[in-house]
Parts: structure tokens; C-alpha cells; sequence
């Protein structure tokens, strides 16, 4: 073939197909990312005026409908009867019946596992250790962005007898394995889930703290080794009362609390 010919062959050709393979990495993105977010819920603690106190975030894991958060998300509504909660999932449904399985507040664990109906969307936990450069994504419910994806990577793994670590725990993760990322979390992204680039759980997100009055902030989660262990623990399922689970919009519930 005449060498010039191909060359205008080539040229008229190749930015076509750059393009197309950039379209269908973006759709192919896309997808992904809408995956994770029905494998992720928006969980809400009202107070007894149904007023919104607290908002994290969980997963879904494994087909039988177990859903995993953090303690402190849960905490004021394990604390207080007349609190009631809101688990919604990324198409705006609600979670209608809940049991509290396990939450590991006397082993000063941040983690609190849930079980409700089966969702057919989950991702399996990585099983090998998490290192250091570890790409991820973070998604949770930072200000009024519900879902939001933020994408970092892992900056640190703190094991349970280091300094560091030392440094990172407080009254909810002592002796806990625990990761710092690069994907700033902030209030309403505790519970979220840390994705890896190939769809696997690396963990959840946990806390921020920082140190010494420096601007600097640590974005702390727990490792998927310790929600390996965690979910295999002795559970002692306790059925939430269905009149403490806001199944319709606050409206509704307020309207509801009304007409009692």
C-alpha cells in the first residue's frame, strides 16, 4: 500500500478511535461507579421531634442482606429508644424491616453490622493485605451531596503496635488495624465504603483527627481485615421495632408522630 495513503488512512482514523475508546471507558466508569453506590445506603438518626441529629454511611455484604457501618453512626439511635433511623438506598427506596446483629462497642471496634432484605448489589472483600499506594474510592454523604464519590489512595497502614497507630485510635478502635487515605472525609462519610480500583472492599471510613492544632487532617478507616473478622463473630441479633424505622420522607413521619 502507498505509504502517504496509509498515513491519511491512519490520521483520518485514529483520533475516531481514541475517541470511542475514551467514550466507552467513561460509560464503563460510569457503571462502576453506579454499582458501587447501590452497594452503598444514606443512614439517618432522627431524634424524638424527628429532627435529623446524625447521617452516615454503610454497605451492603454478601447476598443475605447484611449491611455494615460504623458504631458511632449508630450510636445515638442504640442509645436512645425514642430515637428512630432511615436507611435509604441510592434509587431513593427505604429499608423497611432491620436487626441490629452485632455492634462491637465493648471490643472498642468502630463497627456495627446490621441484616435486612437481600440486595443483590455487593462487592466482595479484598482478602489479602491492604498496601501502601492502594487506589480507591471513597463514596459517602458528605454535606448535601448524597453518593458523592472522592478518589484517593492509601497513604499508611497503621498495625496495632505502632506509634502511629497509637496516635490515630481513640475510645472506639483501640487495638484496631487501621489505614489513613488520601480521600478527605468529612461529616457523613463515616461508614462509607473504600473501593478498589477492582471493585473490592478495602475497608470502611472511620475517623479525622489532627494533631497537634496542625491544619493537616488524617482520614482514617478500618481495614478490611478487621471487618473479615468482624462479621465472623458470635452475633446476637436483635429485631428493630418497626415504629423506630422511618419507612416514607421526614414529612411523613412528622405527620405520622402527629396523628399519634
Amino acid at each position: 500500500m502507498n505509504f502517504k495513503l496509509l498515513l491519511l488512512i491512519l490520521l483520518y482514523f485514529f483520533p475516531f478511535t481514541l475517541s470511542a475508546q475514551m467514550i466507552i471507558g467513561l460509560k464503563d466508569q460510569s457503571y462502576v461507579n453506579s454499582l458501587r453506590k447501590q452497594a452503598t445506603v444514606r443512614i439517618a438518626i432522627f431524634n424524638k421531634n424527628l429532627d435529623e441529629v446524625s447521617v452516615g454511611a454503610g454497605l451492603y455484604l454478601g447476598k443475605k442482606g447484611m449491611l455494615l457501618t460504623n458504631y458511632h453512626v449508630l450510636r445515638d439511635f442504640l442509645l436512645n429508644p425514642e430515637y428512630k433511623i432511615q436507611i435509604k438506598n441510592s434509587d431513593g427506596s427505604l429499608v423497611k424491616n432491620l436487626s441490629v446483629i452485632n455492634c462491637d462497642k465493648e471490643n472498642q471496634q468502630d463497627l456495627c453490622l446490621l441484616i435486612t432484605k437481600p440486595n443483590k448489589n455487593f462487592f466482595p472483600i479484598l482478602k489479602t493485605k491492604v498496601g501502601t499506594g492502594h487506589l480507591l474510592s471513597l463514596i459517602g454523604h458528605c454535606g448535601k451531596e448524597n453518593f458523592n464519590i472522592k478518589k484517593g489512595k492509601v497513604l499508611e497502614y497503621y498495625k496495632k503496635d505502632s506509634n502511629k497507630f497509637k496516635l490515630a485510635q481513640d475510645e472506639l478502635n483501640y487495638m484496631t488495624e487501621l489505614i489513613q487515605t488520601s480521600a478527605r472525609q468529612c461529616p457523613g462519610d463515616s461508614g462509607g465504603p473504600f473501593f478498589s480500583s477492582q471493585g473490592e472492599l478495602l475497608g470502611i471510613a472511620s475517623i479525622v483527627f489532627k494533631r497537634n492544632n496542625s491544619k493537616k487532617q488524617y482520614n482514617i478507616g478500618i481495614t478490611n481485615n478487621e471487618i473479615l473478622s468482624f462479621i465472623k463473630k458470635k452475633r446476637n441479633p436483635k429485631t428493630v421495632e418497626k415504629n423506630r424505622i422511618i419507612k416514607g420522607s421526614k414529612s411523613e413521619a412528622k405527620l405520622l408522630k402527629f396523628l399519634d
